[in-house]
């Protein structure tokens, strides 16, 4: 049976239930502050107990305009705003609510965001999956960071009791790819593009030499000859510092001052190294799967052709584990040398091969020292027979 209680001065009737072993409750809001119309409205809530200890949820006639008591639905929309607020709360960062919300938008192409939620079940997730695959020409990284996202909602969903079960997401399988870097050749018809801004260009031998991220020359401090990205904005939330040099400090000043002094949307602006990344790239006509990403690429195999230390560049690129930095060491040094020239005094002595030593030998028979191949041989064959 329903029980009363009170809350900053209104009532509410208190629904307690069962569910997966755990005792849960529901509070209906009676709209009074008044005890004697909480108890009459107290009592048509009892009529519904069952179906409300079920997970119904109903429209009482003080809860809606029509005066007239109705099944209500929790639809997709407003559960999604619940979660958005709850997880600021949590501390959540805003880029990465704001990556839900990408996620979200994505599957409202396919279902209304006032239908109900319990209607994202398995044939949704399925048709989900195709229609990016097939409509959107989305890479599986994509569609699985996606199919994270909504997973996440769902579970906590399921721990609010606004849905009995989660639906099965199966992800895609990703192929390892291959690392496109940039070879010095490549680097320097960039360097060379006519009509574009030498800015950009400059910009571009920061990112190569430094291995940022996009954003991170903007959301870190400067600090001496230091650029210090605070975890709370790193992408792997762990701090990052990254050395400056007498080339790489004055571009990343200047790279903030043009950003700074613009009126318009400051991160359509960073975006923009990007977006004229791609055009020079199309220009010089380099495949279509190069990318900006690609400089962060070229210093991560760079540093690894100098030092072959993965730790070490695990580290100053900032991942979180060294198994995602393994894949910047999945090339031959020949290869790396001649597509990096410029590196030659750090490739080249990884290349030598220690020349034999003699000297250990000094004290072992000599009749072993002089044993000749036929001998051998002869050795082998009159020890299998």
């Amino acid at each position: 049976m329903a029980s009363l209680r009170q809350m900053r001065g209104k009532w509410y009737a208190r629904v307690h239930y069962r569910k997966n072993g755990k005792v849960k409750e529901k509070l209906i809001p009676l709209r009074t502050s008044e005890k004697k119309p909480a108890i009459r409205r107290k009592l048509e809530v009892e009529k519904y107990e069952k179906d409300i200890k079920s997970g119904l949820t109903f429209d009482f006639p003080w809860l809606n305009d029509e005066g007239l008591i109705s099944l209500k639905e929790r639809t997709i929309d407003e559960t999604v705003k619940d979660y958005y607020s709850t997880r600021r709360i949590e501390g959540i960062k805003e880029s990465t609510i704001g990556r839900v919300e990408v996620a979200m938008k994505s599957l409202y192409k396919l279902i209304n965001p006032d239908a109900a939620l319990d209607s994202i079940d398995n044939d949704l997730i399925d048709r989900y999956k195709q229609y990016c695959r097939e409509l959107l020409n989305h890479k599986p990284n994509t569609i699985n960071i996606n199919l994270s996202k909504i997973r996440a909602f769902l579970n906590w969903c399921k721990r609010k009791g606004y849905i009995d079960e989660v639906p099965y997401f199966e992800i895609l399988l990703v192929p390892k790819g291959d690392v496109d870097y940039l070879s010095d050749e490549m680097f320097m018809l960039i360097l060379n593009c006519d009509g574009i801004e030498y800015h950009f260009k400059r910009s571009f031998i920061f990112y190569r030499e430094t291995g940022c991220r996009l954003f991170e020359p903007f959301i870190g401090m400067i600090i001496g000859n230091t650029l210090v990205i605070p975890s709370d904005s790193s992408k792997t939330h762990r701090k990052r510092t990254v050395v400056l040099n007498d080339l790489t400090k004055p571009i990343l000043e200047e790279m903030r001052h043009n950003v700074s002094k613009c009126k318009g949307d400051q991160k359509y602006a960073i975006k923009n190294y990007s977006r004229v990344f791609k055009k020079i790239c199309k220009h010089i006509q380099l495949p279509d799967n190069y990318h900006f990403h690609n400089l962060r690429d070229t210093y991560a195999v760079r540093r690894w052709a100098i030092t072959g230390d993965i730790h070490l560049v695990r580290e100053e690129i900032g991942h979180s584990s060294v198994t995602t930095t393994e894949k910047y060491a999945d090339f031959q040094l020949e290869t790396l040398l001649a597509d990096f020239p410029s590196l030659e005094k750090w490739i080249s002595p990884r290349l030598e091969k220690p020349s034999f030593d003699e000297s250990f030998l000094m004290d072992v028979n000599p009749q072993i020292l002089a044993l000749k191949d036929t001998n051998l041989k002869d050795t082998i064959v009159s020890g299998s027979s």
